[in-house]
């Protein structure tokens, strides 16, 4: 009797140790056919495959472009406007987000009103030939889900051996490493782990402006079959791999990078699967990390900069570009200053602080001064110590030449229309961080990040409306140059 209550005894524990889904000879598995794609989760178990993947959801999006061409009538002795190039001119477009209202038909084609009576651009209200363009836009990413079932069948065609008898159970040995899981998103079924990862999705910053020891997090989505995810954090603009202040795969959907040193960043990501096999590279997101505090030395230097007009002169209107209409063909956040009809025509401008003049280019009436007191925003969160304005198409002040030094309220010239080409009176003005061959666009950003829109400065820079060249206004205050 105790003989077989020892053998039982044995038997049991053979059977509990063996998993319930491990083959035993002569078996084999079969799999079902793969479900259709669904949004339902499915879990996986020991007889269900799951796979999973990023879907995107598309919508046609709508845009409408219209159009007219700007010539010089001498005989009239101003600028007239038509529907087509017969007479030359220049040629202006701009492309909305909806239509605008019908106005009549010309002689040259349909002509649109602008909202308001007041035209985009100029003391004009219509647009003509409307132009209508339907492209496809991501709305959104979604998972779906899908499984199959796999079931142990005999195996006909492998021997059948005997088993020999249970062998005493040895210790259970030391507990393994555990085996990572993949990140969410990733397929995790049959041997899908040798297929392409898929793109990232919803990519997102903790927020685009840091100061200094604030630590920076970054998510994301996972990626169908991928198994990390490789982040590339540069200092910006670009400069190859001596740029490059993080570098790293990651397994989760999340990454605290730590703290940088003040500067302009710029990251990018792509997903890998277990092969080390690439996915596309994401677009590239920005940031900027500023000092923490501003120095008493700074405050006590700070000159709050001035209009460049005088604000009491009339309604100015500030139109903001967005890399349009021959202005080197990058996004800045640089504003037209004008008022209806011209009114604005021979009035002064002044230097906004004290400064240097430090570059001339009589063609285009234009004035670069190069500011070294300290510029603190009106928030309080940047300060600059070196900075620039830049003043376009004005009759320059007699005598004013490169290297003198001004004080601020010094009038450097009048407001005209100075340009080798035939364009409306008005005062181009910029505040910049940088300059680029005498100009002050940077070449290498699309987001420029050297450009100071003028609403960071508060004060009668607030006064001032602002209004966007063509459907969009570039001059944001979501973010702003990083301290220098």
């Amino acid at each position: 009797m105790k003989r077989l209550r020892k053998t039982i005894y044995w038997i049991l524990v053979v059977v509990l140790l063996i998993p319930s889904s491990a083959l035993a000879a002569g078996e084999k598995y079969t799999y079902s056919d793969w479900s259709a794609w669904q949004a339902v989760p499915v879990s996986p178990s020991d007889t269900v495959e799951v796979e999973t993947r990023t879907v995107e959801d598309t919508a046609a999006k709508t845009a409408y472009t219209y159009e007219y061409w700007r010539y010089w009538n001498s005989a009239a002795g101003k600028y007239l406007y038509k529907g087509n190039g017969n007479l030359g001119g220049t040629y202006y477009s701009v492309t909305l987000d909806s239509k605008l209202k019908f106005y009549t038909n010309t002689s040259d084609g349909a002509a649109y009103l602008v909202g308001g009576g007041r035209h985009i651009n100029f003391d004009r209200e219509l647009w003509y030939n409307q132009r209508e363009v339907v492209t496809t836009v991501v709305t959104g990413q979604r998972t779906e889900y899908r499984s199959r079932t796999k079931t142990i069948v005999k195996d006909n065609a492998a021997p059948v051996k005997v088993k020999p008898a249970p062998a005493p159970v040895k210790p259970a040995p030391a507990p393994k490493k555990p085996v990572s899981t993949p990140a969410a998103g990733a397929v995790t079924g049959g041997d899908n782990f040798s297929k392409p990862p898929g793109a990232i999705g919803n990519i997102k910053i903790s927020k685009t402006s840091y100061l200094e020891g604030e630590n920076i997090v970054i998510s994301w989505s996972g990626a169908a079959n991928a198994s990390k995810y490789g982040l590339t954090v540069r200092k910006s603009p670009y400069a190859g791999d001596s740029s490059i202040v993080y570098n790293n795969r990651i397994s989760g959907t999340s990454v605290n990078i730590g703290t940088l040193k003040a500067g302009n960043y710029r990251f990018a990501m792509r997903a890998y699967n277990s092969a080390g096999d690439a996915g596309p590279v994401s677009s590239i997101i920005y940031f900027t990390v500023s000092r923490a505090t501003i120095p008493n030395a700074d405050k006590q230097k700070n000159q709050n900069p001035i209009l460049p007009v005088d604000i009491n002169a009339g309604a100015w209107t500030a139109s903001t570009y967005n890399g349009t209409g021959g202005h080197w063909g990058t996004a800045y956040r640089a504003i037209d200053l004008n008022m209806l009809n011209d009114k604005e025509a021979g009035l002064p401008v002044k230097a906004v602080a004290n400064g240097k003049i430090v570059k001339i280019h009589p063609n285009y009436g234009e004035v670069h001064i190069e500011h070294t007191v300290p510029l603190i925003l009106n928030d309080g969160s940047r300060t600059y110590h070196t900075w620039y304005t830049v003043y376009a198409h004005m009759n320059i002040a007699a005598g004013l030449k490169e290297g003198d030094v001004i004080e601020q309220g010094t009038i450097i010239g009048n407001i005209s229309n100075v340009s080798p080409a035939k364009i409306n009176i008005h005062l181009h003005f910029a505040i910049t961080t940088r300059l680029d061959g005498g100009k002050y666009v940077s070449k290498a950003e699309v987001f420029n990040m050297d450009t100071i829109s003028p609403r960071w400065l508060g004060g009668d820079y607030l006064k001032l409306v602002y209004t966007p060249y063509g459907s969009r206004l570039y001059d944001s205050t979501s973010i702003a140059p990083a301290s220098n």
